[in-house]
């Protein structure tokens, strides 16, 4: 698993790995094809964005949690990563339409 957490600046990183290999995860701190899981939050775009493109399993910090208490690895698909830093086809509609609003009326022009 490779883990790229961040809160309000700070870097939460290895608190999340260390719960993680305490279940037995081999923490990775690259991203590779033979990777199974990037736990995300707020973490690098570029991570995240790597991850969807080897095809990895992402999960946000919940999962860890999750696992933790019930001693056994849960659903990945309960756990979606959100991220409105990536821009994703409905985000892009929002900033699309968000830029639209910022130009002057045509009533205003004249």
């Amino acid at each position: 698993a490779v883990v790229s957490t961040q809160s309000t600046g700070a870097n939460y990183s290895s608190c999340v790995s260390n719960q993680l290999e305490l279940l037995g995860a081999e923490i990775n701190s690259t991203l590779s094809p033979d990777c199974t899981h990037v736990v995300f939050k707020d973490g690098k775009i570029s991570t995240r964005l790597q991850g969807n493109k080897l095809g990895i399993m992402l999960v946000n910090v919940l999962w860890v949690e999750r696992c933790r208490e019930t001693n056994s690895k849960c659903e990945e698909s309960l756990f979606p990563v959100t991220d409105d830093r990536v821009e994703t086809p409905v985000n892009l509609k929002k900033v699309r339409a968000r830029h639209k609003s910022l130009q002057p009326s045509e009533a205003t022009a004249s």
